[in-house]
């Protein structure tokens, strides 16, 4: 095919498995087979460890405002009929590249991707790589706006301003995209409500980590082409005592909100989206919604709250998925809505429906999805939810299994059912799964000579690679072996050995 078109994508990675480490050719965007000419990639996040690869036999491919945080490659090609011309060339051009950049066989001058070059087969022009020697430093200076976000628009003062070649900026945002702003615990009373007063579409307000004592009131709104978000910055802890929402078009994401009295997360307004946020310990409901039409509850974690989430007075095609509910005293969800790939649990108080929660994991499949339904787990998920339950997709009613619920940390034990059950394999809620380290078993040193020997081990339960670490007895230097080869059964040799040495 020919004269393809990539844009406005963003890639993210598999969840995590122990299959790891095997096969290093899945990029995000590969042109590296029998791709027509013109393609055109185009403002796309590409968040792997992969991003990019093509051949140069892929004619007029450009590269530009893109975000890569994965290695990218150019691989030369030998073929008879290639007739190039000046406009037959791969062009990166105003992207942030924070992976290694390779140029298989063609060396580049001595600016590397950061530079502005080109030579037969490709080009180079107003992108940010970070430098090698300085990376942390480099990408300090540069002032992007949340990293953690994958946000890579430019701060005031960033050392890439103005220093593209041509004029504006260097980096994905060669023109400013959008206001942000930022807000600080320290700002004193009345400064969140000010600061969310003077949102507009399509603005952006980072709020800085800590303890708020002054409820978040958003009044404001968006668009459905310039909604406004408002996001804890870092992905930190940023603590607040409420959040009001009247506006619509209006994103939330990264809170924690914990009411002692009243209801914690209030919404009416309309195309508000509620994501990754932890809502814990209110008097009342977790999360209320009056005449909140199209309201988006996703990855949020409700636990111990009146009610988890509430749905009232008009507040249709609501939205709720990837979520978990946990210990809310009278009721997980009240109201109705579309629901998936959600997990259930209560109190040993609580009461649904016409019948307690069950007491073991109960998994029903919905509309196609697969699942279990063990016969000892109880009565059904419709004595729990009542006719609602038709409406639910791939959930589980379980406990998740947090950490330590006792102390706040609601991460997910390895083993939790909620910790593969949002698509893709990830999470549910608001916080990471904990990963399983697999069980090392028969660890054995044989076949043991003057200057080597041979390590060997089993990873009965899990195909796994590993990266084998060893130095010689009061020696600080750690020598390093890798075995990339998935299996079960793992040796590696020990060469280099001194005798008469542990």
């Amino acid at each position: 095919a020919e004269d393809n078109l990539f844009i406005g994508n963003w890639l993210d990675p598999s969840g995590p498995t122990v299959r790891q480490g095997e096969w290093d050719f899945h990029f995000g965007i590969s042109t590296y087979g029998s791709v027509g000419p013109r393609n055109h990639i185009l403002n796309n996040v590409l968040n792997d460890t992969l991003s990019f690869r093509t051949k140069f036999m892929v004619k007029e491919t450009t590269l530009q405002g893109n975000v890569m945080l994965g290695s990218c490659s150019t691989v030369p090609v030998t073929y008879y009929a290639l007739d190039y011309k000046p406009k037959d060339k791969v062009i990166f051009r105003s992207n942030v590249l924070l992976g290694r950049v390779a140029t298989d066989m063609h060396a580049m001058p001595p600016c590397g991707p950061g530079g502005n070059w080109c030579d037969p087969f490709k080009a180079f022009v107003n992108n940010f790589v970070p430098d090698e020697k300085n990376r942390a430093q480099s990408i300090e200076a540069a002032r992007f706006a949340d990293p953690a976000y994958l946000d890579y628009r430019l701060q005031p003062g960033s050392a890439l301003k103005g220093q593209a070649l041509g004029g504006g900026d260097l980096g994905a945002f060669r023109q400013p995209h959008g206001r942000i702003f930022y807000m600080s615990a320290s700002g004193g009373d009345g400064a969140l409500a000010k600061a969310t007063a003077a949102l507009q579409p399509g603005d952006m307000l980072y709020v800085m980590p800590g303890a708020y004592a002054e409820p978040m009131v958003v009044k404001p709104s968006g668009s459905e082409d310039r909604p406004i978000f408002i996001r804890a910055h870092g992905k930190k802890d940023v603590l607040l005592p409420a959040v009001a929402v009247s506006g619509s078009w209006v994103t939330l994401e990264g809170f924690t909100v914990s009411a002692k009295d009243g209801d914690g997360v209030t919404v009416t307004g309309s195309h508000v989206v509620l994501k990754d946020c932890l809502v814990r310990d209110c008097r009342g409901c977790g999360v209320k919604a009056t005449g909140a039409r199209a309201f988006t509850v996703e990855h949020c974690t409700v636990v111990g709250n009146g009610k988890g989430l509430a749905l009232d007075a008009g507040s249709v095609d609501a939205v709720v998925r990837d979520c978990i509910f946990a210990f809310n005293r009278e009721a997980a969800i009240a109201g109705e809505r579309l629901a998936s790939h959600n997990c259930y649990s209560v109190s040993a108080q609580s009461r649904h429906g016409e019948g307690e929660a069950p007491a073991e994991p109960r998994l029903r499949p919905q509309n196609g999805s697969a699942g279990a339904s063990p016969s000892h787990a109880g009565p059904s998920l419709k004595s729990y939810f009542g006719a609602r339950a038709e409406a639910e997709i791939g959930i589980v009613v379980a406990d998740p299994k947090f950490v330590d619920a006792a102390k706040q940390d609601y991460r997910l034990q390895w083993d939790s059912p909620a910790a593969h059950l949002a698509p893709y394999g990830r999470p549910a809620g608001a916080r990471p799964a904990l990963p399983r380290t697999p069980e090392i078993e028969q660890v054995a040193v044989t076949g043991i000579s003057a200057d080597s020997a041979v390590l060997s081990w089993r990873t009965p339960k899990d195909d796994t690679t590993a990266t084998v670490l060893w130095r010689e007895k009061g020696q600080e230097p750690w020598q390093t072996l890798q075995r990339r080869n998935l299996g079960t059964v793992h040796g590696v040799g020990l060469m280099g050995l001194k005798p008469q040495t542990a």
